[in-house]
């Protein structure tokens, strides 16, 4: 009987234990999608706050959770490319495009083309933006990738000769995770630049949507380097 007794014990001991990882194991599968609710709801309202990196970063957390969902892979994908990762936002755009052969997401060739032209890579870009005829919208929409097609092929007909260009970083002063753009050297000393900046608190969130805009942006460059970019005054500022 002590014997059989003692079974009984371990059974329960091992039945309670298993109920309990079970339990513990359902709390986290629950807290796991309150936070993934959480995230898609805080990288939207980011989203129509125009602040893509808040965006970004709220998606990215929320596709750590779940990567299968193929609208979150959608607008993970929206959000690279708006932050300018562009490899990564072709990656996840081709994931979604080849699921379905393009039929559920007819429009995934013509970005996928676009992110080829943007890295250069004209021939593939062609070859999609052929793809995208298909789903053309009208007469104008078939002419604008038509167009596309004209530059990746002037593009490859026209190569540059790559040592005759030389880049150099202007540094911290001047580059920023915002887009900068249209830079112009003014004599030998005065560098002048778009750039589509906004105020962010530590958690990368804008703190004001009209706050973000473009802007033009003045730099010294001297034997050391550039100095930090200031607003530029066209009535005060002399080149």
């Amino acid at each position: 009987m002590r014997s059989v007794f003692y079974i009984v014990i371990v059974l329960i001991y091992y039945e309670m234990r298993i109920l309990l990882l079970l339990i513990s194991i359902s709390l986290i599968e629950s807290l796991s999608a309150q936070d993934y609710f959480h995230y898609l709801q805080f990288a939207e309202e980011a989203k129509e706050a125009q602040d893509p990196y808040g965006a970004l970063k709220y998606y990215e957390k929320a596709f750590a959770l779940d990567s299968s969902d193929q609208a979150l892979q959608f607008a993970y994908a929206e959000a690279l490319e708006a932050t300018h990762y562009y490899i990564e936002a072709e990656r996840l755009y081709q994931k979604i495009y080849l699921k379905g052969r393009g039929r559920n997401f007819p429009q995934g060739a013509a970005r996928i083309a676009q992110l080829k032209m943007y890295t250069g890579e004209y021939e593939t870009a062609i070859k999609f933006w052929n793809r995208s005829l298909r789903h053309a919208i009208d007469n104008n929409d078939e002419q604008r990738i038509q167009q596309r097609m004209r530059s990746c092929s002037y593009a490859l007909s026209h190569p540059l000769a790559i040592d005759s260009i030389i880049i150099v970083n202007a540094g911290e002063g001047i580059n920023s995770i915002e887009s900068e753009y249209g830079a112009d050297l003014f004599g030998e000393s005065v560098l002048l630049f778009g750039s589509l900046r906004g105020d962010y608190n530590d958690e990368l969130e804008l703190g004001k949507a009209d706050g973000y805009a473009s802007r033009i942006y003045r730099s010294e460059r001297d034997s050391y380097g550039n100095s930090a970019a200031t607003l530029f005054n066209s009535l005060g500022d002399s080149l």
